[in-house]
């Protein structure tokens, strides 16, 4: 057995256990002593793209291509001139890649249909919606069809027929499309695949219901991709995974959580793709936008412009809420009339769905800037949108966009119906902060009627939503409009705010079945509301899978919060399991609101218990301190709480 053969062994072994980094480094290190060759070469290429490297994965192909074509073998090498054009596409350089397709396709020249046809077909049905041409790239997925039925190679049929309805979806086919994408997204489960192909086309399917705003569904095969890439950490799907998550906890209004996911997913995928780090940035600005971090989301939105990804409608929102109205029309505008330098699957230059949320924006601009005829125009080209896909997110976004036009055209009867129907859309699509701002349309539409009561009771309503949220931009806009004195008509008082959570609950609901995850959630919430009982404190509220709950003293906060701690271990030594839990706490003003609470504070003591671990007790020094000294705590640290611009000092206690 030659060294080379023994390396590839070792490295086939670590491959086999997922062990990416350590099989990467055996071959890369036997590369730089005697350069690979053979099955070698083809291992590294795969292997180095898996463990984050892609330029060398490129070279590598591009080693095997050569070797291939200097020893005649034309399949080969076009074999290896696809696999450099696939990771050239992933990465976002569309010219080489299409420089890569020909010269795989003058290869195949003088040969038969084979299976790197069909991979070829794939790649050009993709590059040609990139470039928008959707009549090429549907003739190129249904030639990958033919091949892949043809020569029983399931991977390109599969991914011919995904592309072919995502292609249907883009030119409005949407019931055709969708009965297609259905018949592929199985595949996906089944396990038929192999890797880099099942992650392609759970990512297709994603982006698939992300463009058409079908959060429900996008949510539902986010969290399918989430479960398959911790099992396969195939290249940078598991980046991609984080961005989809985030725009689904943007849109639930789970904003701490959703920018978190935005920045993993842009350290992820800078080392594979420069288009994916733009989309990546361009989630984050939208969440700081909302959080009202105007400069952290203006440094996003640039990133992303950097990385060659339009930021807008982002950018454009920015602008236009710095009161920068002129320059949000222009970008807005340049944004709709020009192809972007890189484009998205998600939604492809010269799109219905890739002009839907442009357009949105437009009329939101163009109302500010009193230019009525713009806006006019872009409403009913939301509308034309909204009615041709008809899923619910764009109908709330058609209603919202056509109320605020017709409000502004002194049509407020009419203006308060449609906005009433984007409450009710939103509501339904569980979009709570676009709800809220449909919300402040409705209440100026009551006011133009003279319904000055009902007004009020819209802005207030609507400012409620903004400060349970944390949109401080937004909950002063409320505050004025209803004509409060101050953001909050409730009175504020000093508690103590806890926050539970148990750790990776997704996980744990899918490995015990939902019969079972709900009589945990049972147990847990009474175990823990009897605890918070017992120390005097209150449940302002169960969330799911944790409780909020108040205070009146440090002490006696922090002490129930070991004493859950606790309970939750000696359940676990006696019974066997029990869920782990962090927690979080922090004592500061707030404003109480009937039963709920709101302020920086709670917002605060929430993202303190997010960066909590499993089993650990995560206090603000300050709180901890007016405990008096009665517990041992780890030395301070200080962290940056995600949209509060002050830096908090935390200390973790030791409750063992």
């Amino acid at each position: 057995m030659t060294e080379s053969t023994s390396v590839l062994d070792r490295a086939r072994e670590a491959i086999d256990r997922k062990a990416w980094d350590k099989a990467y480094r055996l071959l890369s290190e036997a590369d730089e002593g005697s350069r690979l060759d053979g099955d070698a070469l083809p291992t590294l290429g795969d292997t180095a793209y898996m463990a984050g490297h892609p330029e060398v994965a490129i070279d590598a192909w591009e080693r095997v291509h050569a070797a291939a074509v200097g020893a005649g073998e034309d399949e080969r090498g076009a074999g290896a001139a696809g696999q450099v054009a696939a990771l050239l596409l992933y990465t976002g350089l569309l010219a080489p890649a299409r420089g890569w397709i020909r010269r795989a396709e003058d290869l195949l020249v003088d040969h038969p249909d084979s299976s790197i046809h069909g991979q070829l077909a794939v790649l050009l049905a993709w590059t040609s919606v990139l470039a928008g041409d959707l009549d090429g790239a549907l003739q190129h997925a249904r030639r990958a069809i033919d091949i892949g039925t043809r020569l029983g190679v399931p991977a390109t049929r599969v991914l011919g027929r995904n592309a072919e309805a995502r292609i249907l979806i883009f030119q409005g086919h949407l019931q055709e499309g969708l009965a297609v994408l259905d018949e592929t997204a199985v595949a996906a489960l089944s396990g038929e695949l192999d890797p880099v192909s099942t992650a392609l086309l759970y990512c297709s399917t994603v982006c698939a219901f992300q463009g058409l705003s079908e959060y429900d569904k996008a949510e539902e095969w986010t969290t399918a991709m989430e479960r398959w890439c911790r099992r396969h950490a195939t290249g940078g799907f598991h980046g991609l995974c984080r961005v989809h998550r985030a725009e689904i906890l943007r849109l639930r209004g789970d904003w701490v959580d959703a920018e978190v996911e935005a920045r993993e997913a842009s350290e992820e995928l800078r080392r594979y793709s420069r288009t994916d780090v733009g989309w990546a940035s361009a989630e984050l600005g939208q969440i700081r936008l909302r959080m009202g971090n105007l400069t952290g989301a203006e440094e996003a939105f640039l990133d992303a412009y950097e990385q060659g990804w339009d930021p807008n409608p982002g950018l454009a929102l920015l602008r236009l809420t710095r009161g920068a109205i002129s320059a949000a029309a222009a970008s807005i505008r340049d944004s709709l009339e020009r192809q972007p330098e890189i484009a998205s699957l998600e939604a492809p230059p010269n799109t219905d769905l890739r002009r839907a949320p442009l357009l949105a924006a437009q009329v939101r601009v163009a109302v500010a800037a009193g230019d009525l005829g713009d806006a006019r125009a872009a409403a009913r080209d939301l509308d034309l949108i909204a009615a041709t896909f008809g899923t619910k997110a764009l109908r709330a976004s058609a209603a919202a966009a056509m109320g605020s036009l017709l409000l502004a055209e002194g049509e407020a009867v009419e203006a308060g119906r449609r906005l009433q129907e984007a409450m009710r859309l939103w509501t339904e699509v569980g979009a709570p902060y676009e709800c809220a701002q449909s919300r402040m349309g409705l209440g100026a539409a009551f006011r133009a009627q003279g319904n000055e009561p009902q007004a009020v009771l819209e802005f207030r309503s609507a400012r409620s939503t903004f400060e349970r949220l944390g949109a401080e931009i937004d909950v002063r806009r409320a505050a004025r409009a209803a004509g409060d004195t101050k953001p909050s008509a409730g009175p504020r008082m000093e508690r103590v705010f806890m926050f539970t959570d148990i750790v990776e609950s997704t996980n744990l609901a899918e490995v015990i079945g939902d019969e079972a995850w709900g009589h945990l959630v049972r147990w847990h919430n009474d175990a823990l509301a009897s605890l918070v009982a017992d120390h005097g404190g209150e449940i302002v509220r169960t969330t799911g899978d944790g409780i909020f709950a108040t205070f009146e003293d440090p002490g006696s906060a922090i002490a129930c919060a070991m004493a859950i701690q606790r309970t939750l271990e000696e359940h676990r030594r006696e019974q066997g399991f029990s869920p782990k839990v962090r927690i979080g706490l922090h004592r500061a003003e707030a404003t109480k609101e009937g039963t709920d609470w709101s302020g920086k504070g709670v917002h605060a003591a929430a993202r303190i218990g997010a960066l909590a671990e499993g089993d650990e007790i995560l206090v603000s020094s300050a709180t901890a301190e007016a405990a008096g000294g009665s517990v041992a705590v780890s030395d301070p640290r200080t962290v940056s709480l995600k949209g509060l611009f002050e830096p908090v000092e935390v200390v973790a206690v030791q409750w063992r």
